[in-house]
């Protein structure tokens, strides 16, 4: 089972709120996925939101960042102008170099 999420940064209660319907979902399942993944993208933030003990999800759960730029730094100007113009797109649409 996996989540995927993209935004800006990432807040830890977010990443509870995702980790609780992982959890949830697993429970309802007839059959029980061996693991549950959070996959996230962050432009910028921490490389982990979640940290501490996982308690009933130890074995389960699994967070997986991806973060762009480390908190307080910023991505570059042409790197941010071109992910606004990706951002909009919409398949079969021709995009302007």
């Amino acid at each position: 089972m996996i989540e995927l999420k993209e935004s800006k940064d990432l807040p830890k209660a977010t990443a509870e709120r995702e980790r609780a319907k992982l959890l949830e979902a697993r429970a309802e399942l007839q059959e029980k996925p061996k693991r549950g993944y959070l996959v996230y993208v962050a432009r910028y933030g921490d490389p982990r939101v979640l940290r501490g003990p996982k308690r009933g999800a130890a074995y389960y759960f699994f967070e997986v960042p991806i973060v762009l730029a480390p908190k307080g730094q910023t991505l570059d100007r042409a790197w941010r102008q071109e992910f606004r113009r990706w951002s909009k797109y919409k398949s079969g649409q021709e995009v302007n170099q």
